[in-house]
């Protein structure tokens, strides 16, 4: 090579070297810059922008999996962020204790006074602690019942996050009743069973049943005992509601049942007795008995008034036997039903 041929090769070596250099400073230029973007200091945004992905490069196996590896970077973050959401909202409700029945918050109310609140407690006492979404109602219900049958209803409601309201309905209250020679004191409800009255008040506004039962007299557990059956109540309530709507002059002061003869006795305050059958063997024998003692009490209404009958017996249908010799029909009562009558 001639030296006039070395000149021209390191001269067009020099331009070609001016025009690489003009080149990267062209593409630097292209693609720092948007064609809006004048000022410097974006090349600076761009770049922190660019380091803050650098979060994700563990993750890019997994990315390339799911396809997500030409997304934008920070619609992924933000899907992340969801994702731990989900799984935090999902630990509270399931796994953390904002959600579990608290003691504190399960309140019970009772309709009447002569529901046990402190039974009612006992019977859901396993349920503290557990998942408010997983109570099981019925079960809850069911327990309340077997403790205390005067109960009728239980109506359960849930108090967000954390709470129970038990509201308890019991039958209503019919009689105050008491177990004959036993000194204590109780409510009848109107399904048969007994409640003790603990808190000595309220008798005065109910009509007094004695029950008559040697047996009854001798048990150690009465308190919300079933001791009459539902069948019987049911036709001792009947009478008390017919006689005092059809016999509202007449004082009912005490009944008595006596479930072995299954009979009802009724005293005035005049000292009368009217003496009932409650055997349903025979079809409507306490619709005769009514409708036998309110032609006898139509016609004899004074005398029942007075201390002139001791006793007006009805249990045979169609008929009425009146005794009035205070003497020998009490002797006949003693003798038949004991020392209730001595």
């Amino acid at each position: 090579m001639t030296f006039h041929n070395k000149i021209r090769a390191w001269i067009g070596r020099f331009h070609n070297r001016k025009f690489r250099a003009s080149v990267v400073q062209e593409k630097k230029r292209k693609y720092l810059f948007s064609s809006k973007e004048t000022s410097p200091f974006k090349s600076s945004r761009i770049s922190a922008k660019k380091k803050n992905t650098s979060f994700l490069r563990p993750f890019s196996p997994l990315l390339r999996t799911l396809h997500f590896e030409n997304r934008n970077p920070f619609t992924l973050l933000i899907g992340f962020i969801g994702i731990i959401l989900i799984g935090l909202s999902a630990y509270i409700l399931l796994f953390s204790p904002y959600f579990r029945l608290s003691p504190s918050r399960v309140v019970v109310e009772p309709m009447e006074n002569t529901v046990n609140t402190d039974l009612v407690y006992r019977a859901i006492e396993g349920i503290y602690g557990q998942f408010i979404f997983a109570v099981n109602i019925d079960s809850i219900r069911s327990d309340i019942l077997g403790l205390q049958k005067q109960i009728q209803d239980v109506e359960i409601r849930r108090l967000y996050p954390n709470g129970l309201k038990v509201i308890v309905t019991p039958y209503p209250t019919i009689f105050q009743a008491s177990i004959a020679f036993l000194d204590r004191e109780f409510f009848l409800t109107s399904n048969g069973v007994i409640v003790p009255n603990t808190s000595g008040s309220g008798a005065g506004n109910f009509p007094n049943l004695e029950i008559v039962s040697r047996s009854l007299r001798d048990e150690l557990f009465l308190d919300y005992k079933q001791v009459i059956p539902p069948d019987t109540m049911a036709s001792i309530a009947t009478v008390k509601q017919t006689l005092e709507h059809d016999f509202p002059d007449l004082h009912f002061w005490l009944y008595r049942y006596f479930p072995n003869e299954r009979e009802l006795h009724i005293s005035l305050e005049s000292g009368t007795r009217i003496l009932l059958s409650l055997d349903d063997t025979v079809a409507d024998t306490l619709t005769n008995e009514l409708i036998t003692f309110q032609i006898y009490a139509r016609k004899y209404g004074d005398e029942l008034g007075q201390w002139g009958v001791t006793y007006v017996d009805i249990r045979v249908i169609g008929e009425v036997f009146v005794c009035r010799d205070l003497t020998v029909c009490g002797k006949n009562l003693a003798d038949i039903y004991g020392d209730v009558y001595r």
